[in-house]
């Protein structure tokens, strides 16, 4: 068997090093990372206030089918202690967290609720036209970013600096004063 020319094994390594789009797995070009990575649905069995979230997961349309539609999203349910209030909590990759209460809220409103965290990036939502109920671009405001000066720019009052002028030393400061008077 004939050992491949060098130049052939550069062509080899060579072609891998295309740009086209990757298959889809996490970290290929144009793989889409879904922003919500983890749900956690509490409830308590008993409580009538969780009356529609148990309503909402018996249902075949309810939490199964948002698992199956969201297959990349962790999904927990759990049973709270007795009389909890029920709640939704998303957690995004971006570290942050978003917790929606669900108390005697009926089982249409529930999944509303859960559409609102998954499509949602995490982001923190701030001033008044920010409402929880709605999910349109016009109704979210969103933090204004914090612009950062780039490295070596002289800031616009100058740089403090506790001593103020140059320092003379102490004899040349008693000759001053000297021939001053």
């Amino acid at each position: 068997m004939a050992r491949p020319t060098p130049n052939a094994v550069n062509n080899i390594l060579r072609g891998s090093l295309g740009t086209m789009p990757g298959p889809g797995g996490a970290g290929s070009i144009g793989h889409y990372t879904q922003p919500c990575r983890k749900v956690v649905l509490s409830y308590c069995a008993s409580s009538p206030a969780s009356a529609g979230v148990r309503d909402w997961l018996t249902k075949k349309w309810g939490a199964v089918q948002l698992a199956k539609q969201w297959p990349q999203i962790e999904w927990v349910v759990k049973e709270g202690k007795r009389g909890s209030e029920p709640h939704v909590t998303a957690h995004y990759v971006n570290s942050r967290t978003k917790t929606v209460g669900l108390h005697a809220f009926p089982s249409s409103t529930v999944s509303e609720k859960m559409h609102l965290l998954l499509s949602s990036t995490g982001r923190k939502l701030a001033g008044s036209g920010s409402t929880q109920g709605f999910n349109s671009s016009e109704s979210r405001n969103y933090k204004k970013n914090v612009i950062e000066t780039t490295k070596g720019m002289e800031p616009a009052r100058g740089h403090w600096s506790q001593f103020g002028t140059e320092r003379k030393a102490i004899g040349a400061a008693v000759d001053d004063a000297k021939k001053q008077s």
